[in-house]
């Protein structure tokens, strides 16, 4: 249609129509179940295939996905035809690997890391390309084979996203065979999606020892870090502090160790990460239940813009600790805020034992524009109405509330949605304060369904107001049963 309608579009203008019309900044999906855009433009007319060939920026993105049935050679050699387009273009390679692990006993059945048929993927889909951005599902081997490549190849990774999957029921010694990554120099993003097999009732120590396989990453030079194993606080604190002054984003999962215990806070220098935007932390709690807080009252965040705290229980994962019941003291977050002014815009909250006052949070922290609570958060009558005439959360624009025993409060924060939307909305002119949400999700407890009769109606007219609102009405003995 194009085509037809505009025959003679400079190359330049149709580059980047075509640019907008193919998304380039998503990898193309391998082995291909459709057309991708790419080749629908490309297939139109000649000029318009030689624009699409001409420009490298088309075929640099690829995700592969290989599965046990795979057959490697065909798998490799359409990407390597997509990719051979980008010519010198630095690429974007995402591999992933479906069923890679299986419970299966029989002797001939691996996992499909072991396969042969990913044992030359370095070679083969690696080696050729300069990799900006790599994610790479694979085994200790193929990340031996990464680390072996000429220095021009390695020095060009930027994004390195490592899922790594170590074996330890297959170590006989105790040694850690340190890998070396000081040549990949320009690296600034790193992230680790561990799967270790442990010996039955191993322990965390087990996963910080694991770790040390990383410890030549060049922490110093990360501006993004991403790491999905649980660390002990000291070696977390360590990587801070090695990164602390370029580091942006940061997601960590911190556990406790009883070295923490023997230097306590007040004895170690607090870390300022001047840079750093946003963070996650995942409270892991083993010994202790203070070694997470005071692990956050250690640093220093000047620029923080959005805070994720996920207070774990042990119950969580594991039948045997039902009966585990794990508390934490959630004033650490105003202390926190206390020993370094943030102005947070995003505070997301979760863990089945935090009791969170979120009036009490929304007056410590004024700059709040999304809130997430956990399930043991609490809304007072007052502090609703505060909130609807502005006096706290004033600049809140979205709220998630995951209590779902809010029977008594709901209509409340219904009618303080719908008042602090209308109210934004009167002369056709947004008032400066409050800002009027744009989204907000509750739970609500409601056995009978009656709450929802009752509420239905207003909610359909807060949404014609241009605000995103949800209520979950549950009934909880059925939640009960899909639980388990």
């Amino acid at each position: 249609m194009l085509r037809a309608q505009y025959p003679n579009l400079p190359a330049d203008v149709l580059r980047s129509i075509f640019e907008l019309y193919c998304q380039v900044e998503f990898p193309v999906n391998f082995p291909l179940r459709f057309s991708p855009p790419h080749l629908i433009v490309s297939q139109v007319c000649s000029v318009w295939r030689q624009i699409m060939l001409d420009n490298r920026i088309f075929w640099n993105k690829i995700r592969i996905t290989f599965h046990e049935c795979t057959r490697y050679d065909q798998m490799v050699e359409v990407p390597r035809i997509w990719l051979s387009r980008a010519k010198d273009l630095p690429c974007s390679i995402d591999f992933n690997f479906i069923q890679f692990y299986s419970q299966s006993t029989s002797p001939h059945h691996h996992p499909l890391w072991r396969h042969d048929i990913n044992k030359n993927i370095v070679r083969d889909l690696i080696a050729p390309y300069k990799c900006k951005s790599l994610g790479v599902k694979f085994a200790d081997y193929h990340l031996q084979d990464l680390l072996e490549l000429p220095d021009e190849k390695l020095s060009c990774i930027e994004v390195l996203h490592l899922c790594h999957v170590h074996d330890t029921l297959k170590d006989n010694d105790e040694t850690i065979s340190l890998l070396d990554f000081h040549r990949i120099t320009n690296l600034t993003s790193f992230s680790l999606d561990p799967i270790v097999f442990h010996p039955l009732g191993s322990l965390p120590s087990t996963e910080d020892k694991y770790f040390q396989i990383f410890s030549g990453i060049p922490w110093h030079q990360l501006r993004h870090i991403r790491i999905d194993t649980c660390l002990p606080v000291l070696r977390c604190l360590g990587i801070l502090e090695t990164s602390c002054s370029v580091l942006e984003t940061c997601s960590l999962v911190v556990s406790e160790d009883f070295s923490f215990a023997t230097s306590p806070p007040s004895q170690r220098m607090p870390i300022h990460c001047q840079q750093l935007q946003e963070l996650e932390v995942c409270i892991n709690p083993e010994n202790t239940l203070d070694a997470g807080d005071s692990f956050l009252l250690l640093l220093r965040l000047p620029k923080l813009k959005s805070l994720t705290l996920d207070y774990r229980d042990k119950s969580d994962e594991f039948d045997e600790f039902d009966d585990v019941q794990v508390s934490t003291d959630f004033r650490t977050l105003f202390r926190m805020h206390s020993v370094c002014t943030m102005c947070l815009e995003e505070l997301i909250i979760s863990g089945p034992n935090c009791d969170v006052d979120a009036g009490a949070l929304l007056a410590t922290m004024p700059s709040l524009r999304c809130l997430e609570l956990p399930k043991k958060s609490m809304f007072t009558v007052d502090a609703i109405r505060e909130l609807e005439a502005g006096a706290i959360g004033s600049f809140l624009e979205e709220l998630t509330m995951n209590n779902s025993g809010i029977a008594d409060e709901v209509g409340q924060l219904i009618q303080m949605v719908k008042t602090r939307s209308s109210s934004a909305k009167e002369n056709g002119t947004p008032k400066s304060e409050p800002t009027p949400f744009k989204f907000v999700l509750l739970h609500c407890d409601d056995p009978d369904g009656s709450l929802q009769q009752v509420y239905d109606a207003t909610i359909d007219e807060i949404n014609q107001l241009g605000v995103e609102l949800m209520v979950k009405f549950l009934d909880p003995e059925e939640e009960s049963e899909d639980r388990w």
